[in-house]
């Protein structure tokens, strides 16, 4: 049996999600400061993107699937970043890196789902709700509880959008 990576959901800025919704960004970088690896995740990993909203708090705007986590080195970095690929780079020394994970395409949700929503919404380890959570930075979540980020789509709109964008591509 083939071990799936887990998922996460990360806390950025609505800007970056703005700018990565118009199909340019690749890269979703974390701080340079940043010591933790991000080694539970991988390719195939689906990341849910939240961002806090004025009079909201955090709310999950869309999600990637992970092409690859890995560390970025600056010289690599700054040749993304002049590419377009990075949203607001960081500036690194020579040697630095930063943890980056590498998608393909951030898909927006039609609908964004308010954290506080969510409150009927527990992992297979978690005690208390989704709604409960702090949602600081990287926020894991073990690759059996497939079904919070399935419910999480739904409630986005995103399957009925991916059923029916299948549907007007005529692949029936």
């Amino acid at each position: 049996m083939v071990e799936m990576p887990d998922n996460a959901i990360v806390l950025t800025s609505c800007d970056w999600v703005n700018v990565a919704s118009e199909g340019n960004i690749r890269i979703l970088d974390f701080p340079k400061s940043r010591k933790r690896r991000i080694r539970a995740l991988g390719k195939g990993s689906v990341i849910l993107v939240a961002c806090r909203k004025e009079n909201l708090g955090p709310v999950i705007a869309g999600e990637v699937i992970a092409d690859e986590v890995r560390k970025v080195y600056s010289r690599e970095y700054r040749k993304l970043a002049r590419a377009g690929k990075i949203h607001n780079p960081q500036k690194l020394e020579p040697g630095e890196h930063v943890w980056a994970i590498i998608f393909s395409t951030f898909i927006k949700y039609p609908r964004e789902v308010p954290q506080t929503e969510l409150r009927d919404l527990k992992t297979s380890t978690s005690e208390k709700p989704l709604s409960d959570w702090p949602l600081i930075g990287l926020t894991y979540l073990k690759s059996e509880d497939i079904y919070v980020i399935d419910y999480i789509r739904l409630r986005g709109g995103i399957i009925h959008y991916l059923v029916t964008k299948f549907m007007e591509s005529g692949k029936t």
